[in-house]
């Protein structure tokens, strides 16, 4: 069975100023991301439930971040990177730009098998591309549907803590 990895870019990492993106989120640089790195089966059916919402979904998300959303912030789109089946990687995008299909911003994380990627580099890629987005609207984190994976999995102080860290409620 083929393999993926799923970077969770705020799993447990403590916010400050100097390692923080402009929208005042954590990256994932800010700590070694060695434990920021989850591996999922490509035939996981709540992984691949997650990404599909996300697909439908866009839409709603280009929506907001193009008209705006005065307690809106962190708009952010997960994308699957790949040197083939056997290495691919699903890794965040952070201070976006969207055009039409094509979606351009700065990878968030440092990638454990894409080597030719690095934490910093301005990415621009097509919306298919597109494994799932967030948002923080006031203190609720909107999207972010593999993130929900992830945190459904979690003990109740992990849940806390991952809350914490992103400044935002989940569920």
């Amino acid at each position: 069975m083929n393999k993926f990895l799923i970077a969770i870019f705020f799993l447990f990492v403590t916010g400050c100023n100097d390692n923080q993106n402009k929208n005042g989120l954590p990256r994932a640089n800010s700590k070694d991301t060695s434990e920021l790195v989850s591996e999922v089966y490509a035939d996981d059916i709540e992984m691949n439930n997650a990404r599909s919402t996300a697909k439908n979904t866009y839409d709603n998300f280009i929506k907001i971040f193009k008209e705006g959303c005065d307690s809106c912030t962190g708009f952010q789109v997960k994308i699957r990177f790949s040197d083939g089946d056997d290495n691919v990687e699903h890794m965040w995008l952070d201070e976006l730009k969207i055009k039409e299909n094509k979606i351009t911003g700065t990878l968030v994380g440092t990638p454990e098998k894409l080597l030719r990627l690095q934490t910093g580099d301005i990415i621009e890629v097509n919306k298919d591309s597109l494994s799932d987005w967030m948002y923080i609207k006031g203190s609720r984190l909107i999207g972010g549907f593999t993130i929900r994976y992830f945190y459904n999995k979690m003990s109740k102080e992990e849940q806390l803590k991952l809350e914490d860290d992103l400044g935002a409620t989940i569920n």
